[in-house]
């Protein structure tokens, strides 16, 4: 009798060790990169993240058609996980084009009423940026230096546009737009200042008014990145790229393009204005693409042209002559804002990696390479990195890089956080 039972008993173990095929199938969100060939139609490519290891799967339907207009766009994503935005460069119609996310697959229906008008350039708008609340939607048109600002309907996805929309940034033809982690404040920084008029390192400011999304110059804007006497391009003036804040909105990290330098702003909690940090400027010599900060504000990780931004190795086909570029990850001190090289700093990438996001949790990396000259096979991929707990030290997810369509776009590439299921 007791031999039935403790047979009985190894089955009952067995069974519960096995996992079951509804677990396998989870998934910890999606990942949405837009695809924009010359001449061709242009198409979203979404995929299905792996709940247990990272990995990518298509999701069912992909590559969605769509049309940007230029490749230099840029996703946005409801935190809700629920509603996708992309660029919409449709003839007559510019404005932004709307996606309900389906909650199990990940497929992409549009939103009625989409696209959502925006009297912009022929090219159309080019980033999207969300509100981190999931409240508004701003739209850049950097051609006339506006933004328009448009509310969301938290049930359908639905777009309205502000009434006193769009607004005008401080200098056009903006290379960063983007807002702090807790939606008070907006940043741009010039693209071209001789055509602007923006002075060298100019960072403008912006308050957000919190109940219609609208927004005014921060007294003392432009906020200026200076000259670096010690920067490994020295000759250069500087040249803000790209800019993030911490989760907690008391520091701004600048990188500077030309200088090769990451520079440290405080941020007045009251007025928003910005205090160069003693800690700056913090040399990158070998340049920065992108970054961006995990969820735990404790890592930021940085896409570069590693091992010379300087010389013209990004301008050729991944091969073993020319090293792959690469990821760094650094440490933040919470006290001070400084950054220090993490115990494993570098892993490599694909070829030109440059728009890169954490899943909600924190524990996946996803960097977007590009499409290298002459389709190169190795190019147009996406990586994928597996953080040991919440950012820190990372290892490549087993099936990385994964496809990444026929030409891969830059700056879009967006994380959609998990539903609740169906």
């Amino acid at each position: 009798m007791k031999g039935k039972w403790f047979l009985l008993f190894s089955i009952l173990c067995l069974f519960s060790v096995v996992p079951s095929p509804t677990l396998r199938a989870q998934n910890t969100g999606f990942v949405y990169v837009g695809n924009h060939q010359n001449g061709q139609s242009d198409s979203i490519l979404g995929y299905a993240i792996t709940d247990n290891n990272g990995a990518l799967t298509p999701v069912p339907g992909s590559p969605f058609p769509t049309q940007f207009g230029n490749s230099n766009i840029k996703f946005a994503v409801t935190p809700s996980g629920r509603f996708l935005y992309t660029p919409s460069a449709i003839p007559g119609n510019n404005g932004v084009n709307g996606y309900a996310i389906d909650a199990n697959s990940g497929s992409l229906t549009p939103i009625p009423g989409s696209p959502f008008f925006a009297e912009t350039a022929d090219i159309g708008p080019g980033w999207l940026v969300m509100d981190p609340l999931g409240r508004f939607l701003y739209a850049v048109d950097g051609y006339y230096g506006q933004i328009f600002v448009y509310s969301i309907d938290q049930n359908t996805g639905a777009l309205t546009q502000q009434s006193n929309s769009p607004f005008y940034i401080q200098y056009a033809y903006p290379n960063y737009f983007g807002l702090d982690a807790t939606g008070q404040y907006a940043y741009s920084t010039s693209y071209q200042p001789f055509r602007s008029n923006a002075p060298d390192g100019a960072i403008s400011v912006y308050k957000i008014d919190q109940a219609t999304g609208s927004f005014a110059l921060v007294p003392g804007s432009p906020f200026l990145v200076p000259r670096d006497p010690s920067a490994a391009n020295k000759y250069f003036p500087p040249s803000p790229s790209w800019a993030v804040t911490d989760a907690s909105s008391r520091f701004l990290y600048v990188t500077d393009s030309a200088q090769l330098d990451l520079w440290t702003f405080a941020i007045d909690g009251v007025s928003g204005a910005l205090t160069l940090s003693p800690t700056s400027p913090m040399h990158m010599p070998h340049g920065a693409n992108q970054f961006t900060i995990d969820p735990s504000g404790s890592f930021a990780y940085f896409t570069t042209l590693y091992p010379n931004s300087t010389d013209c190795a990004n301008y050729f086909p991944y091969s073993n002559v020319y090293a792959p570029d690469s990821v760094f990850v650094y440490s933040i001190d919470q006290a001070s804002g400084a950054l220090s090289p993490s115990s494993s700093p570098m892993v490599a990438a694909g070829y030109q990696p440059s728009p890169l996001a954490t899943d909600p949790s924190g524990r996946f990396i996803y960097i977007l390479n590009l499409q290298g000259y002459n389709f190169d096979p190795n190019s147009s991929t996406i990586s994928a990195y597996r953080s040991r707990g919440i950012g820190g030290p990372v290892t490549e997810v087993l099936g990385s890089p994964f496809a990444a369509g026929a030409k891969a776009s830059p700056f879009s590439l967006v994380v959609a956080a998990p539903q609740k299921k169906n």
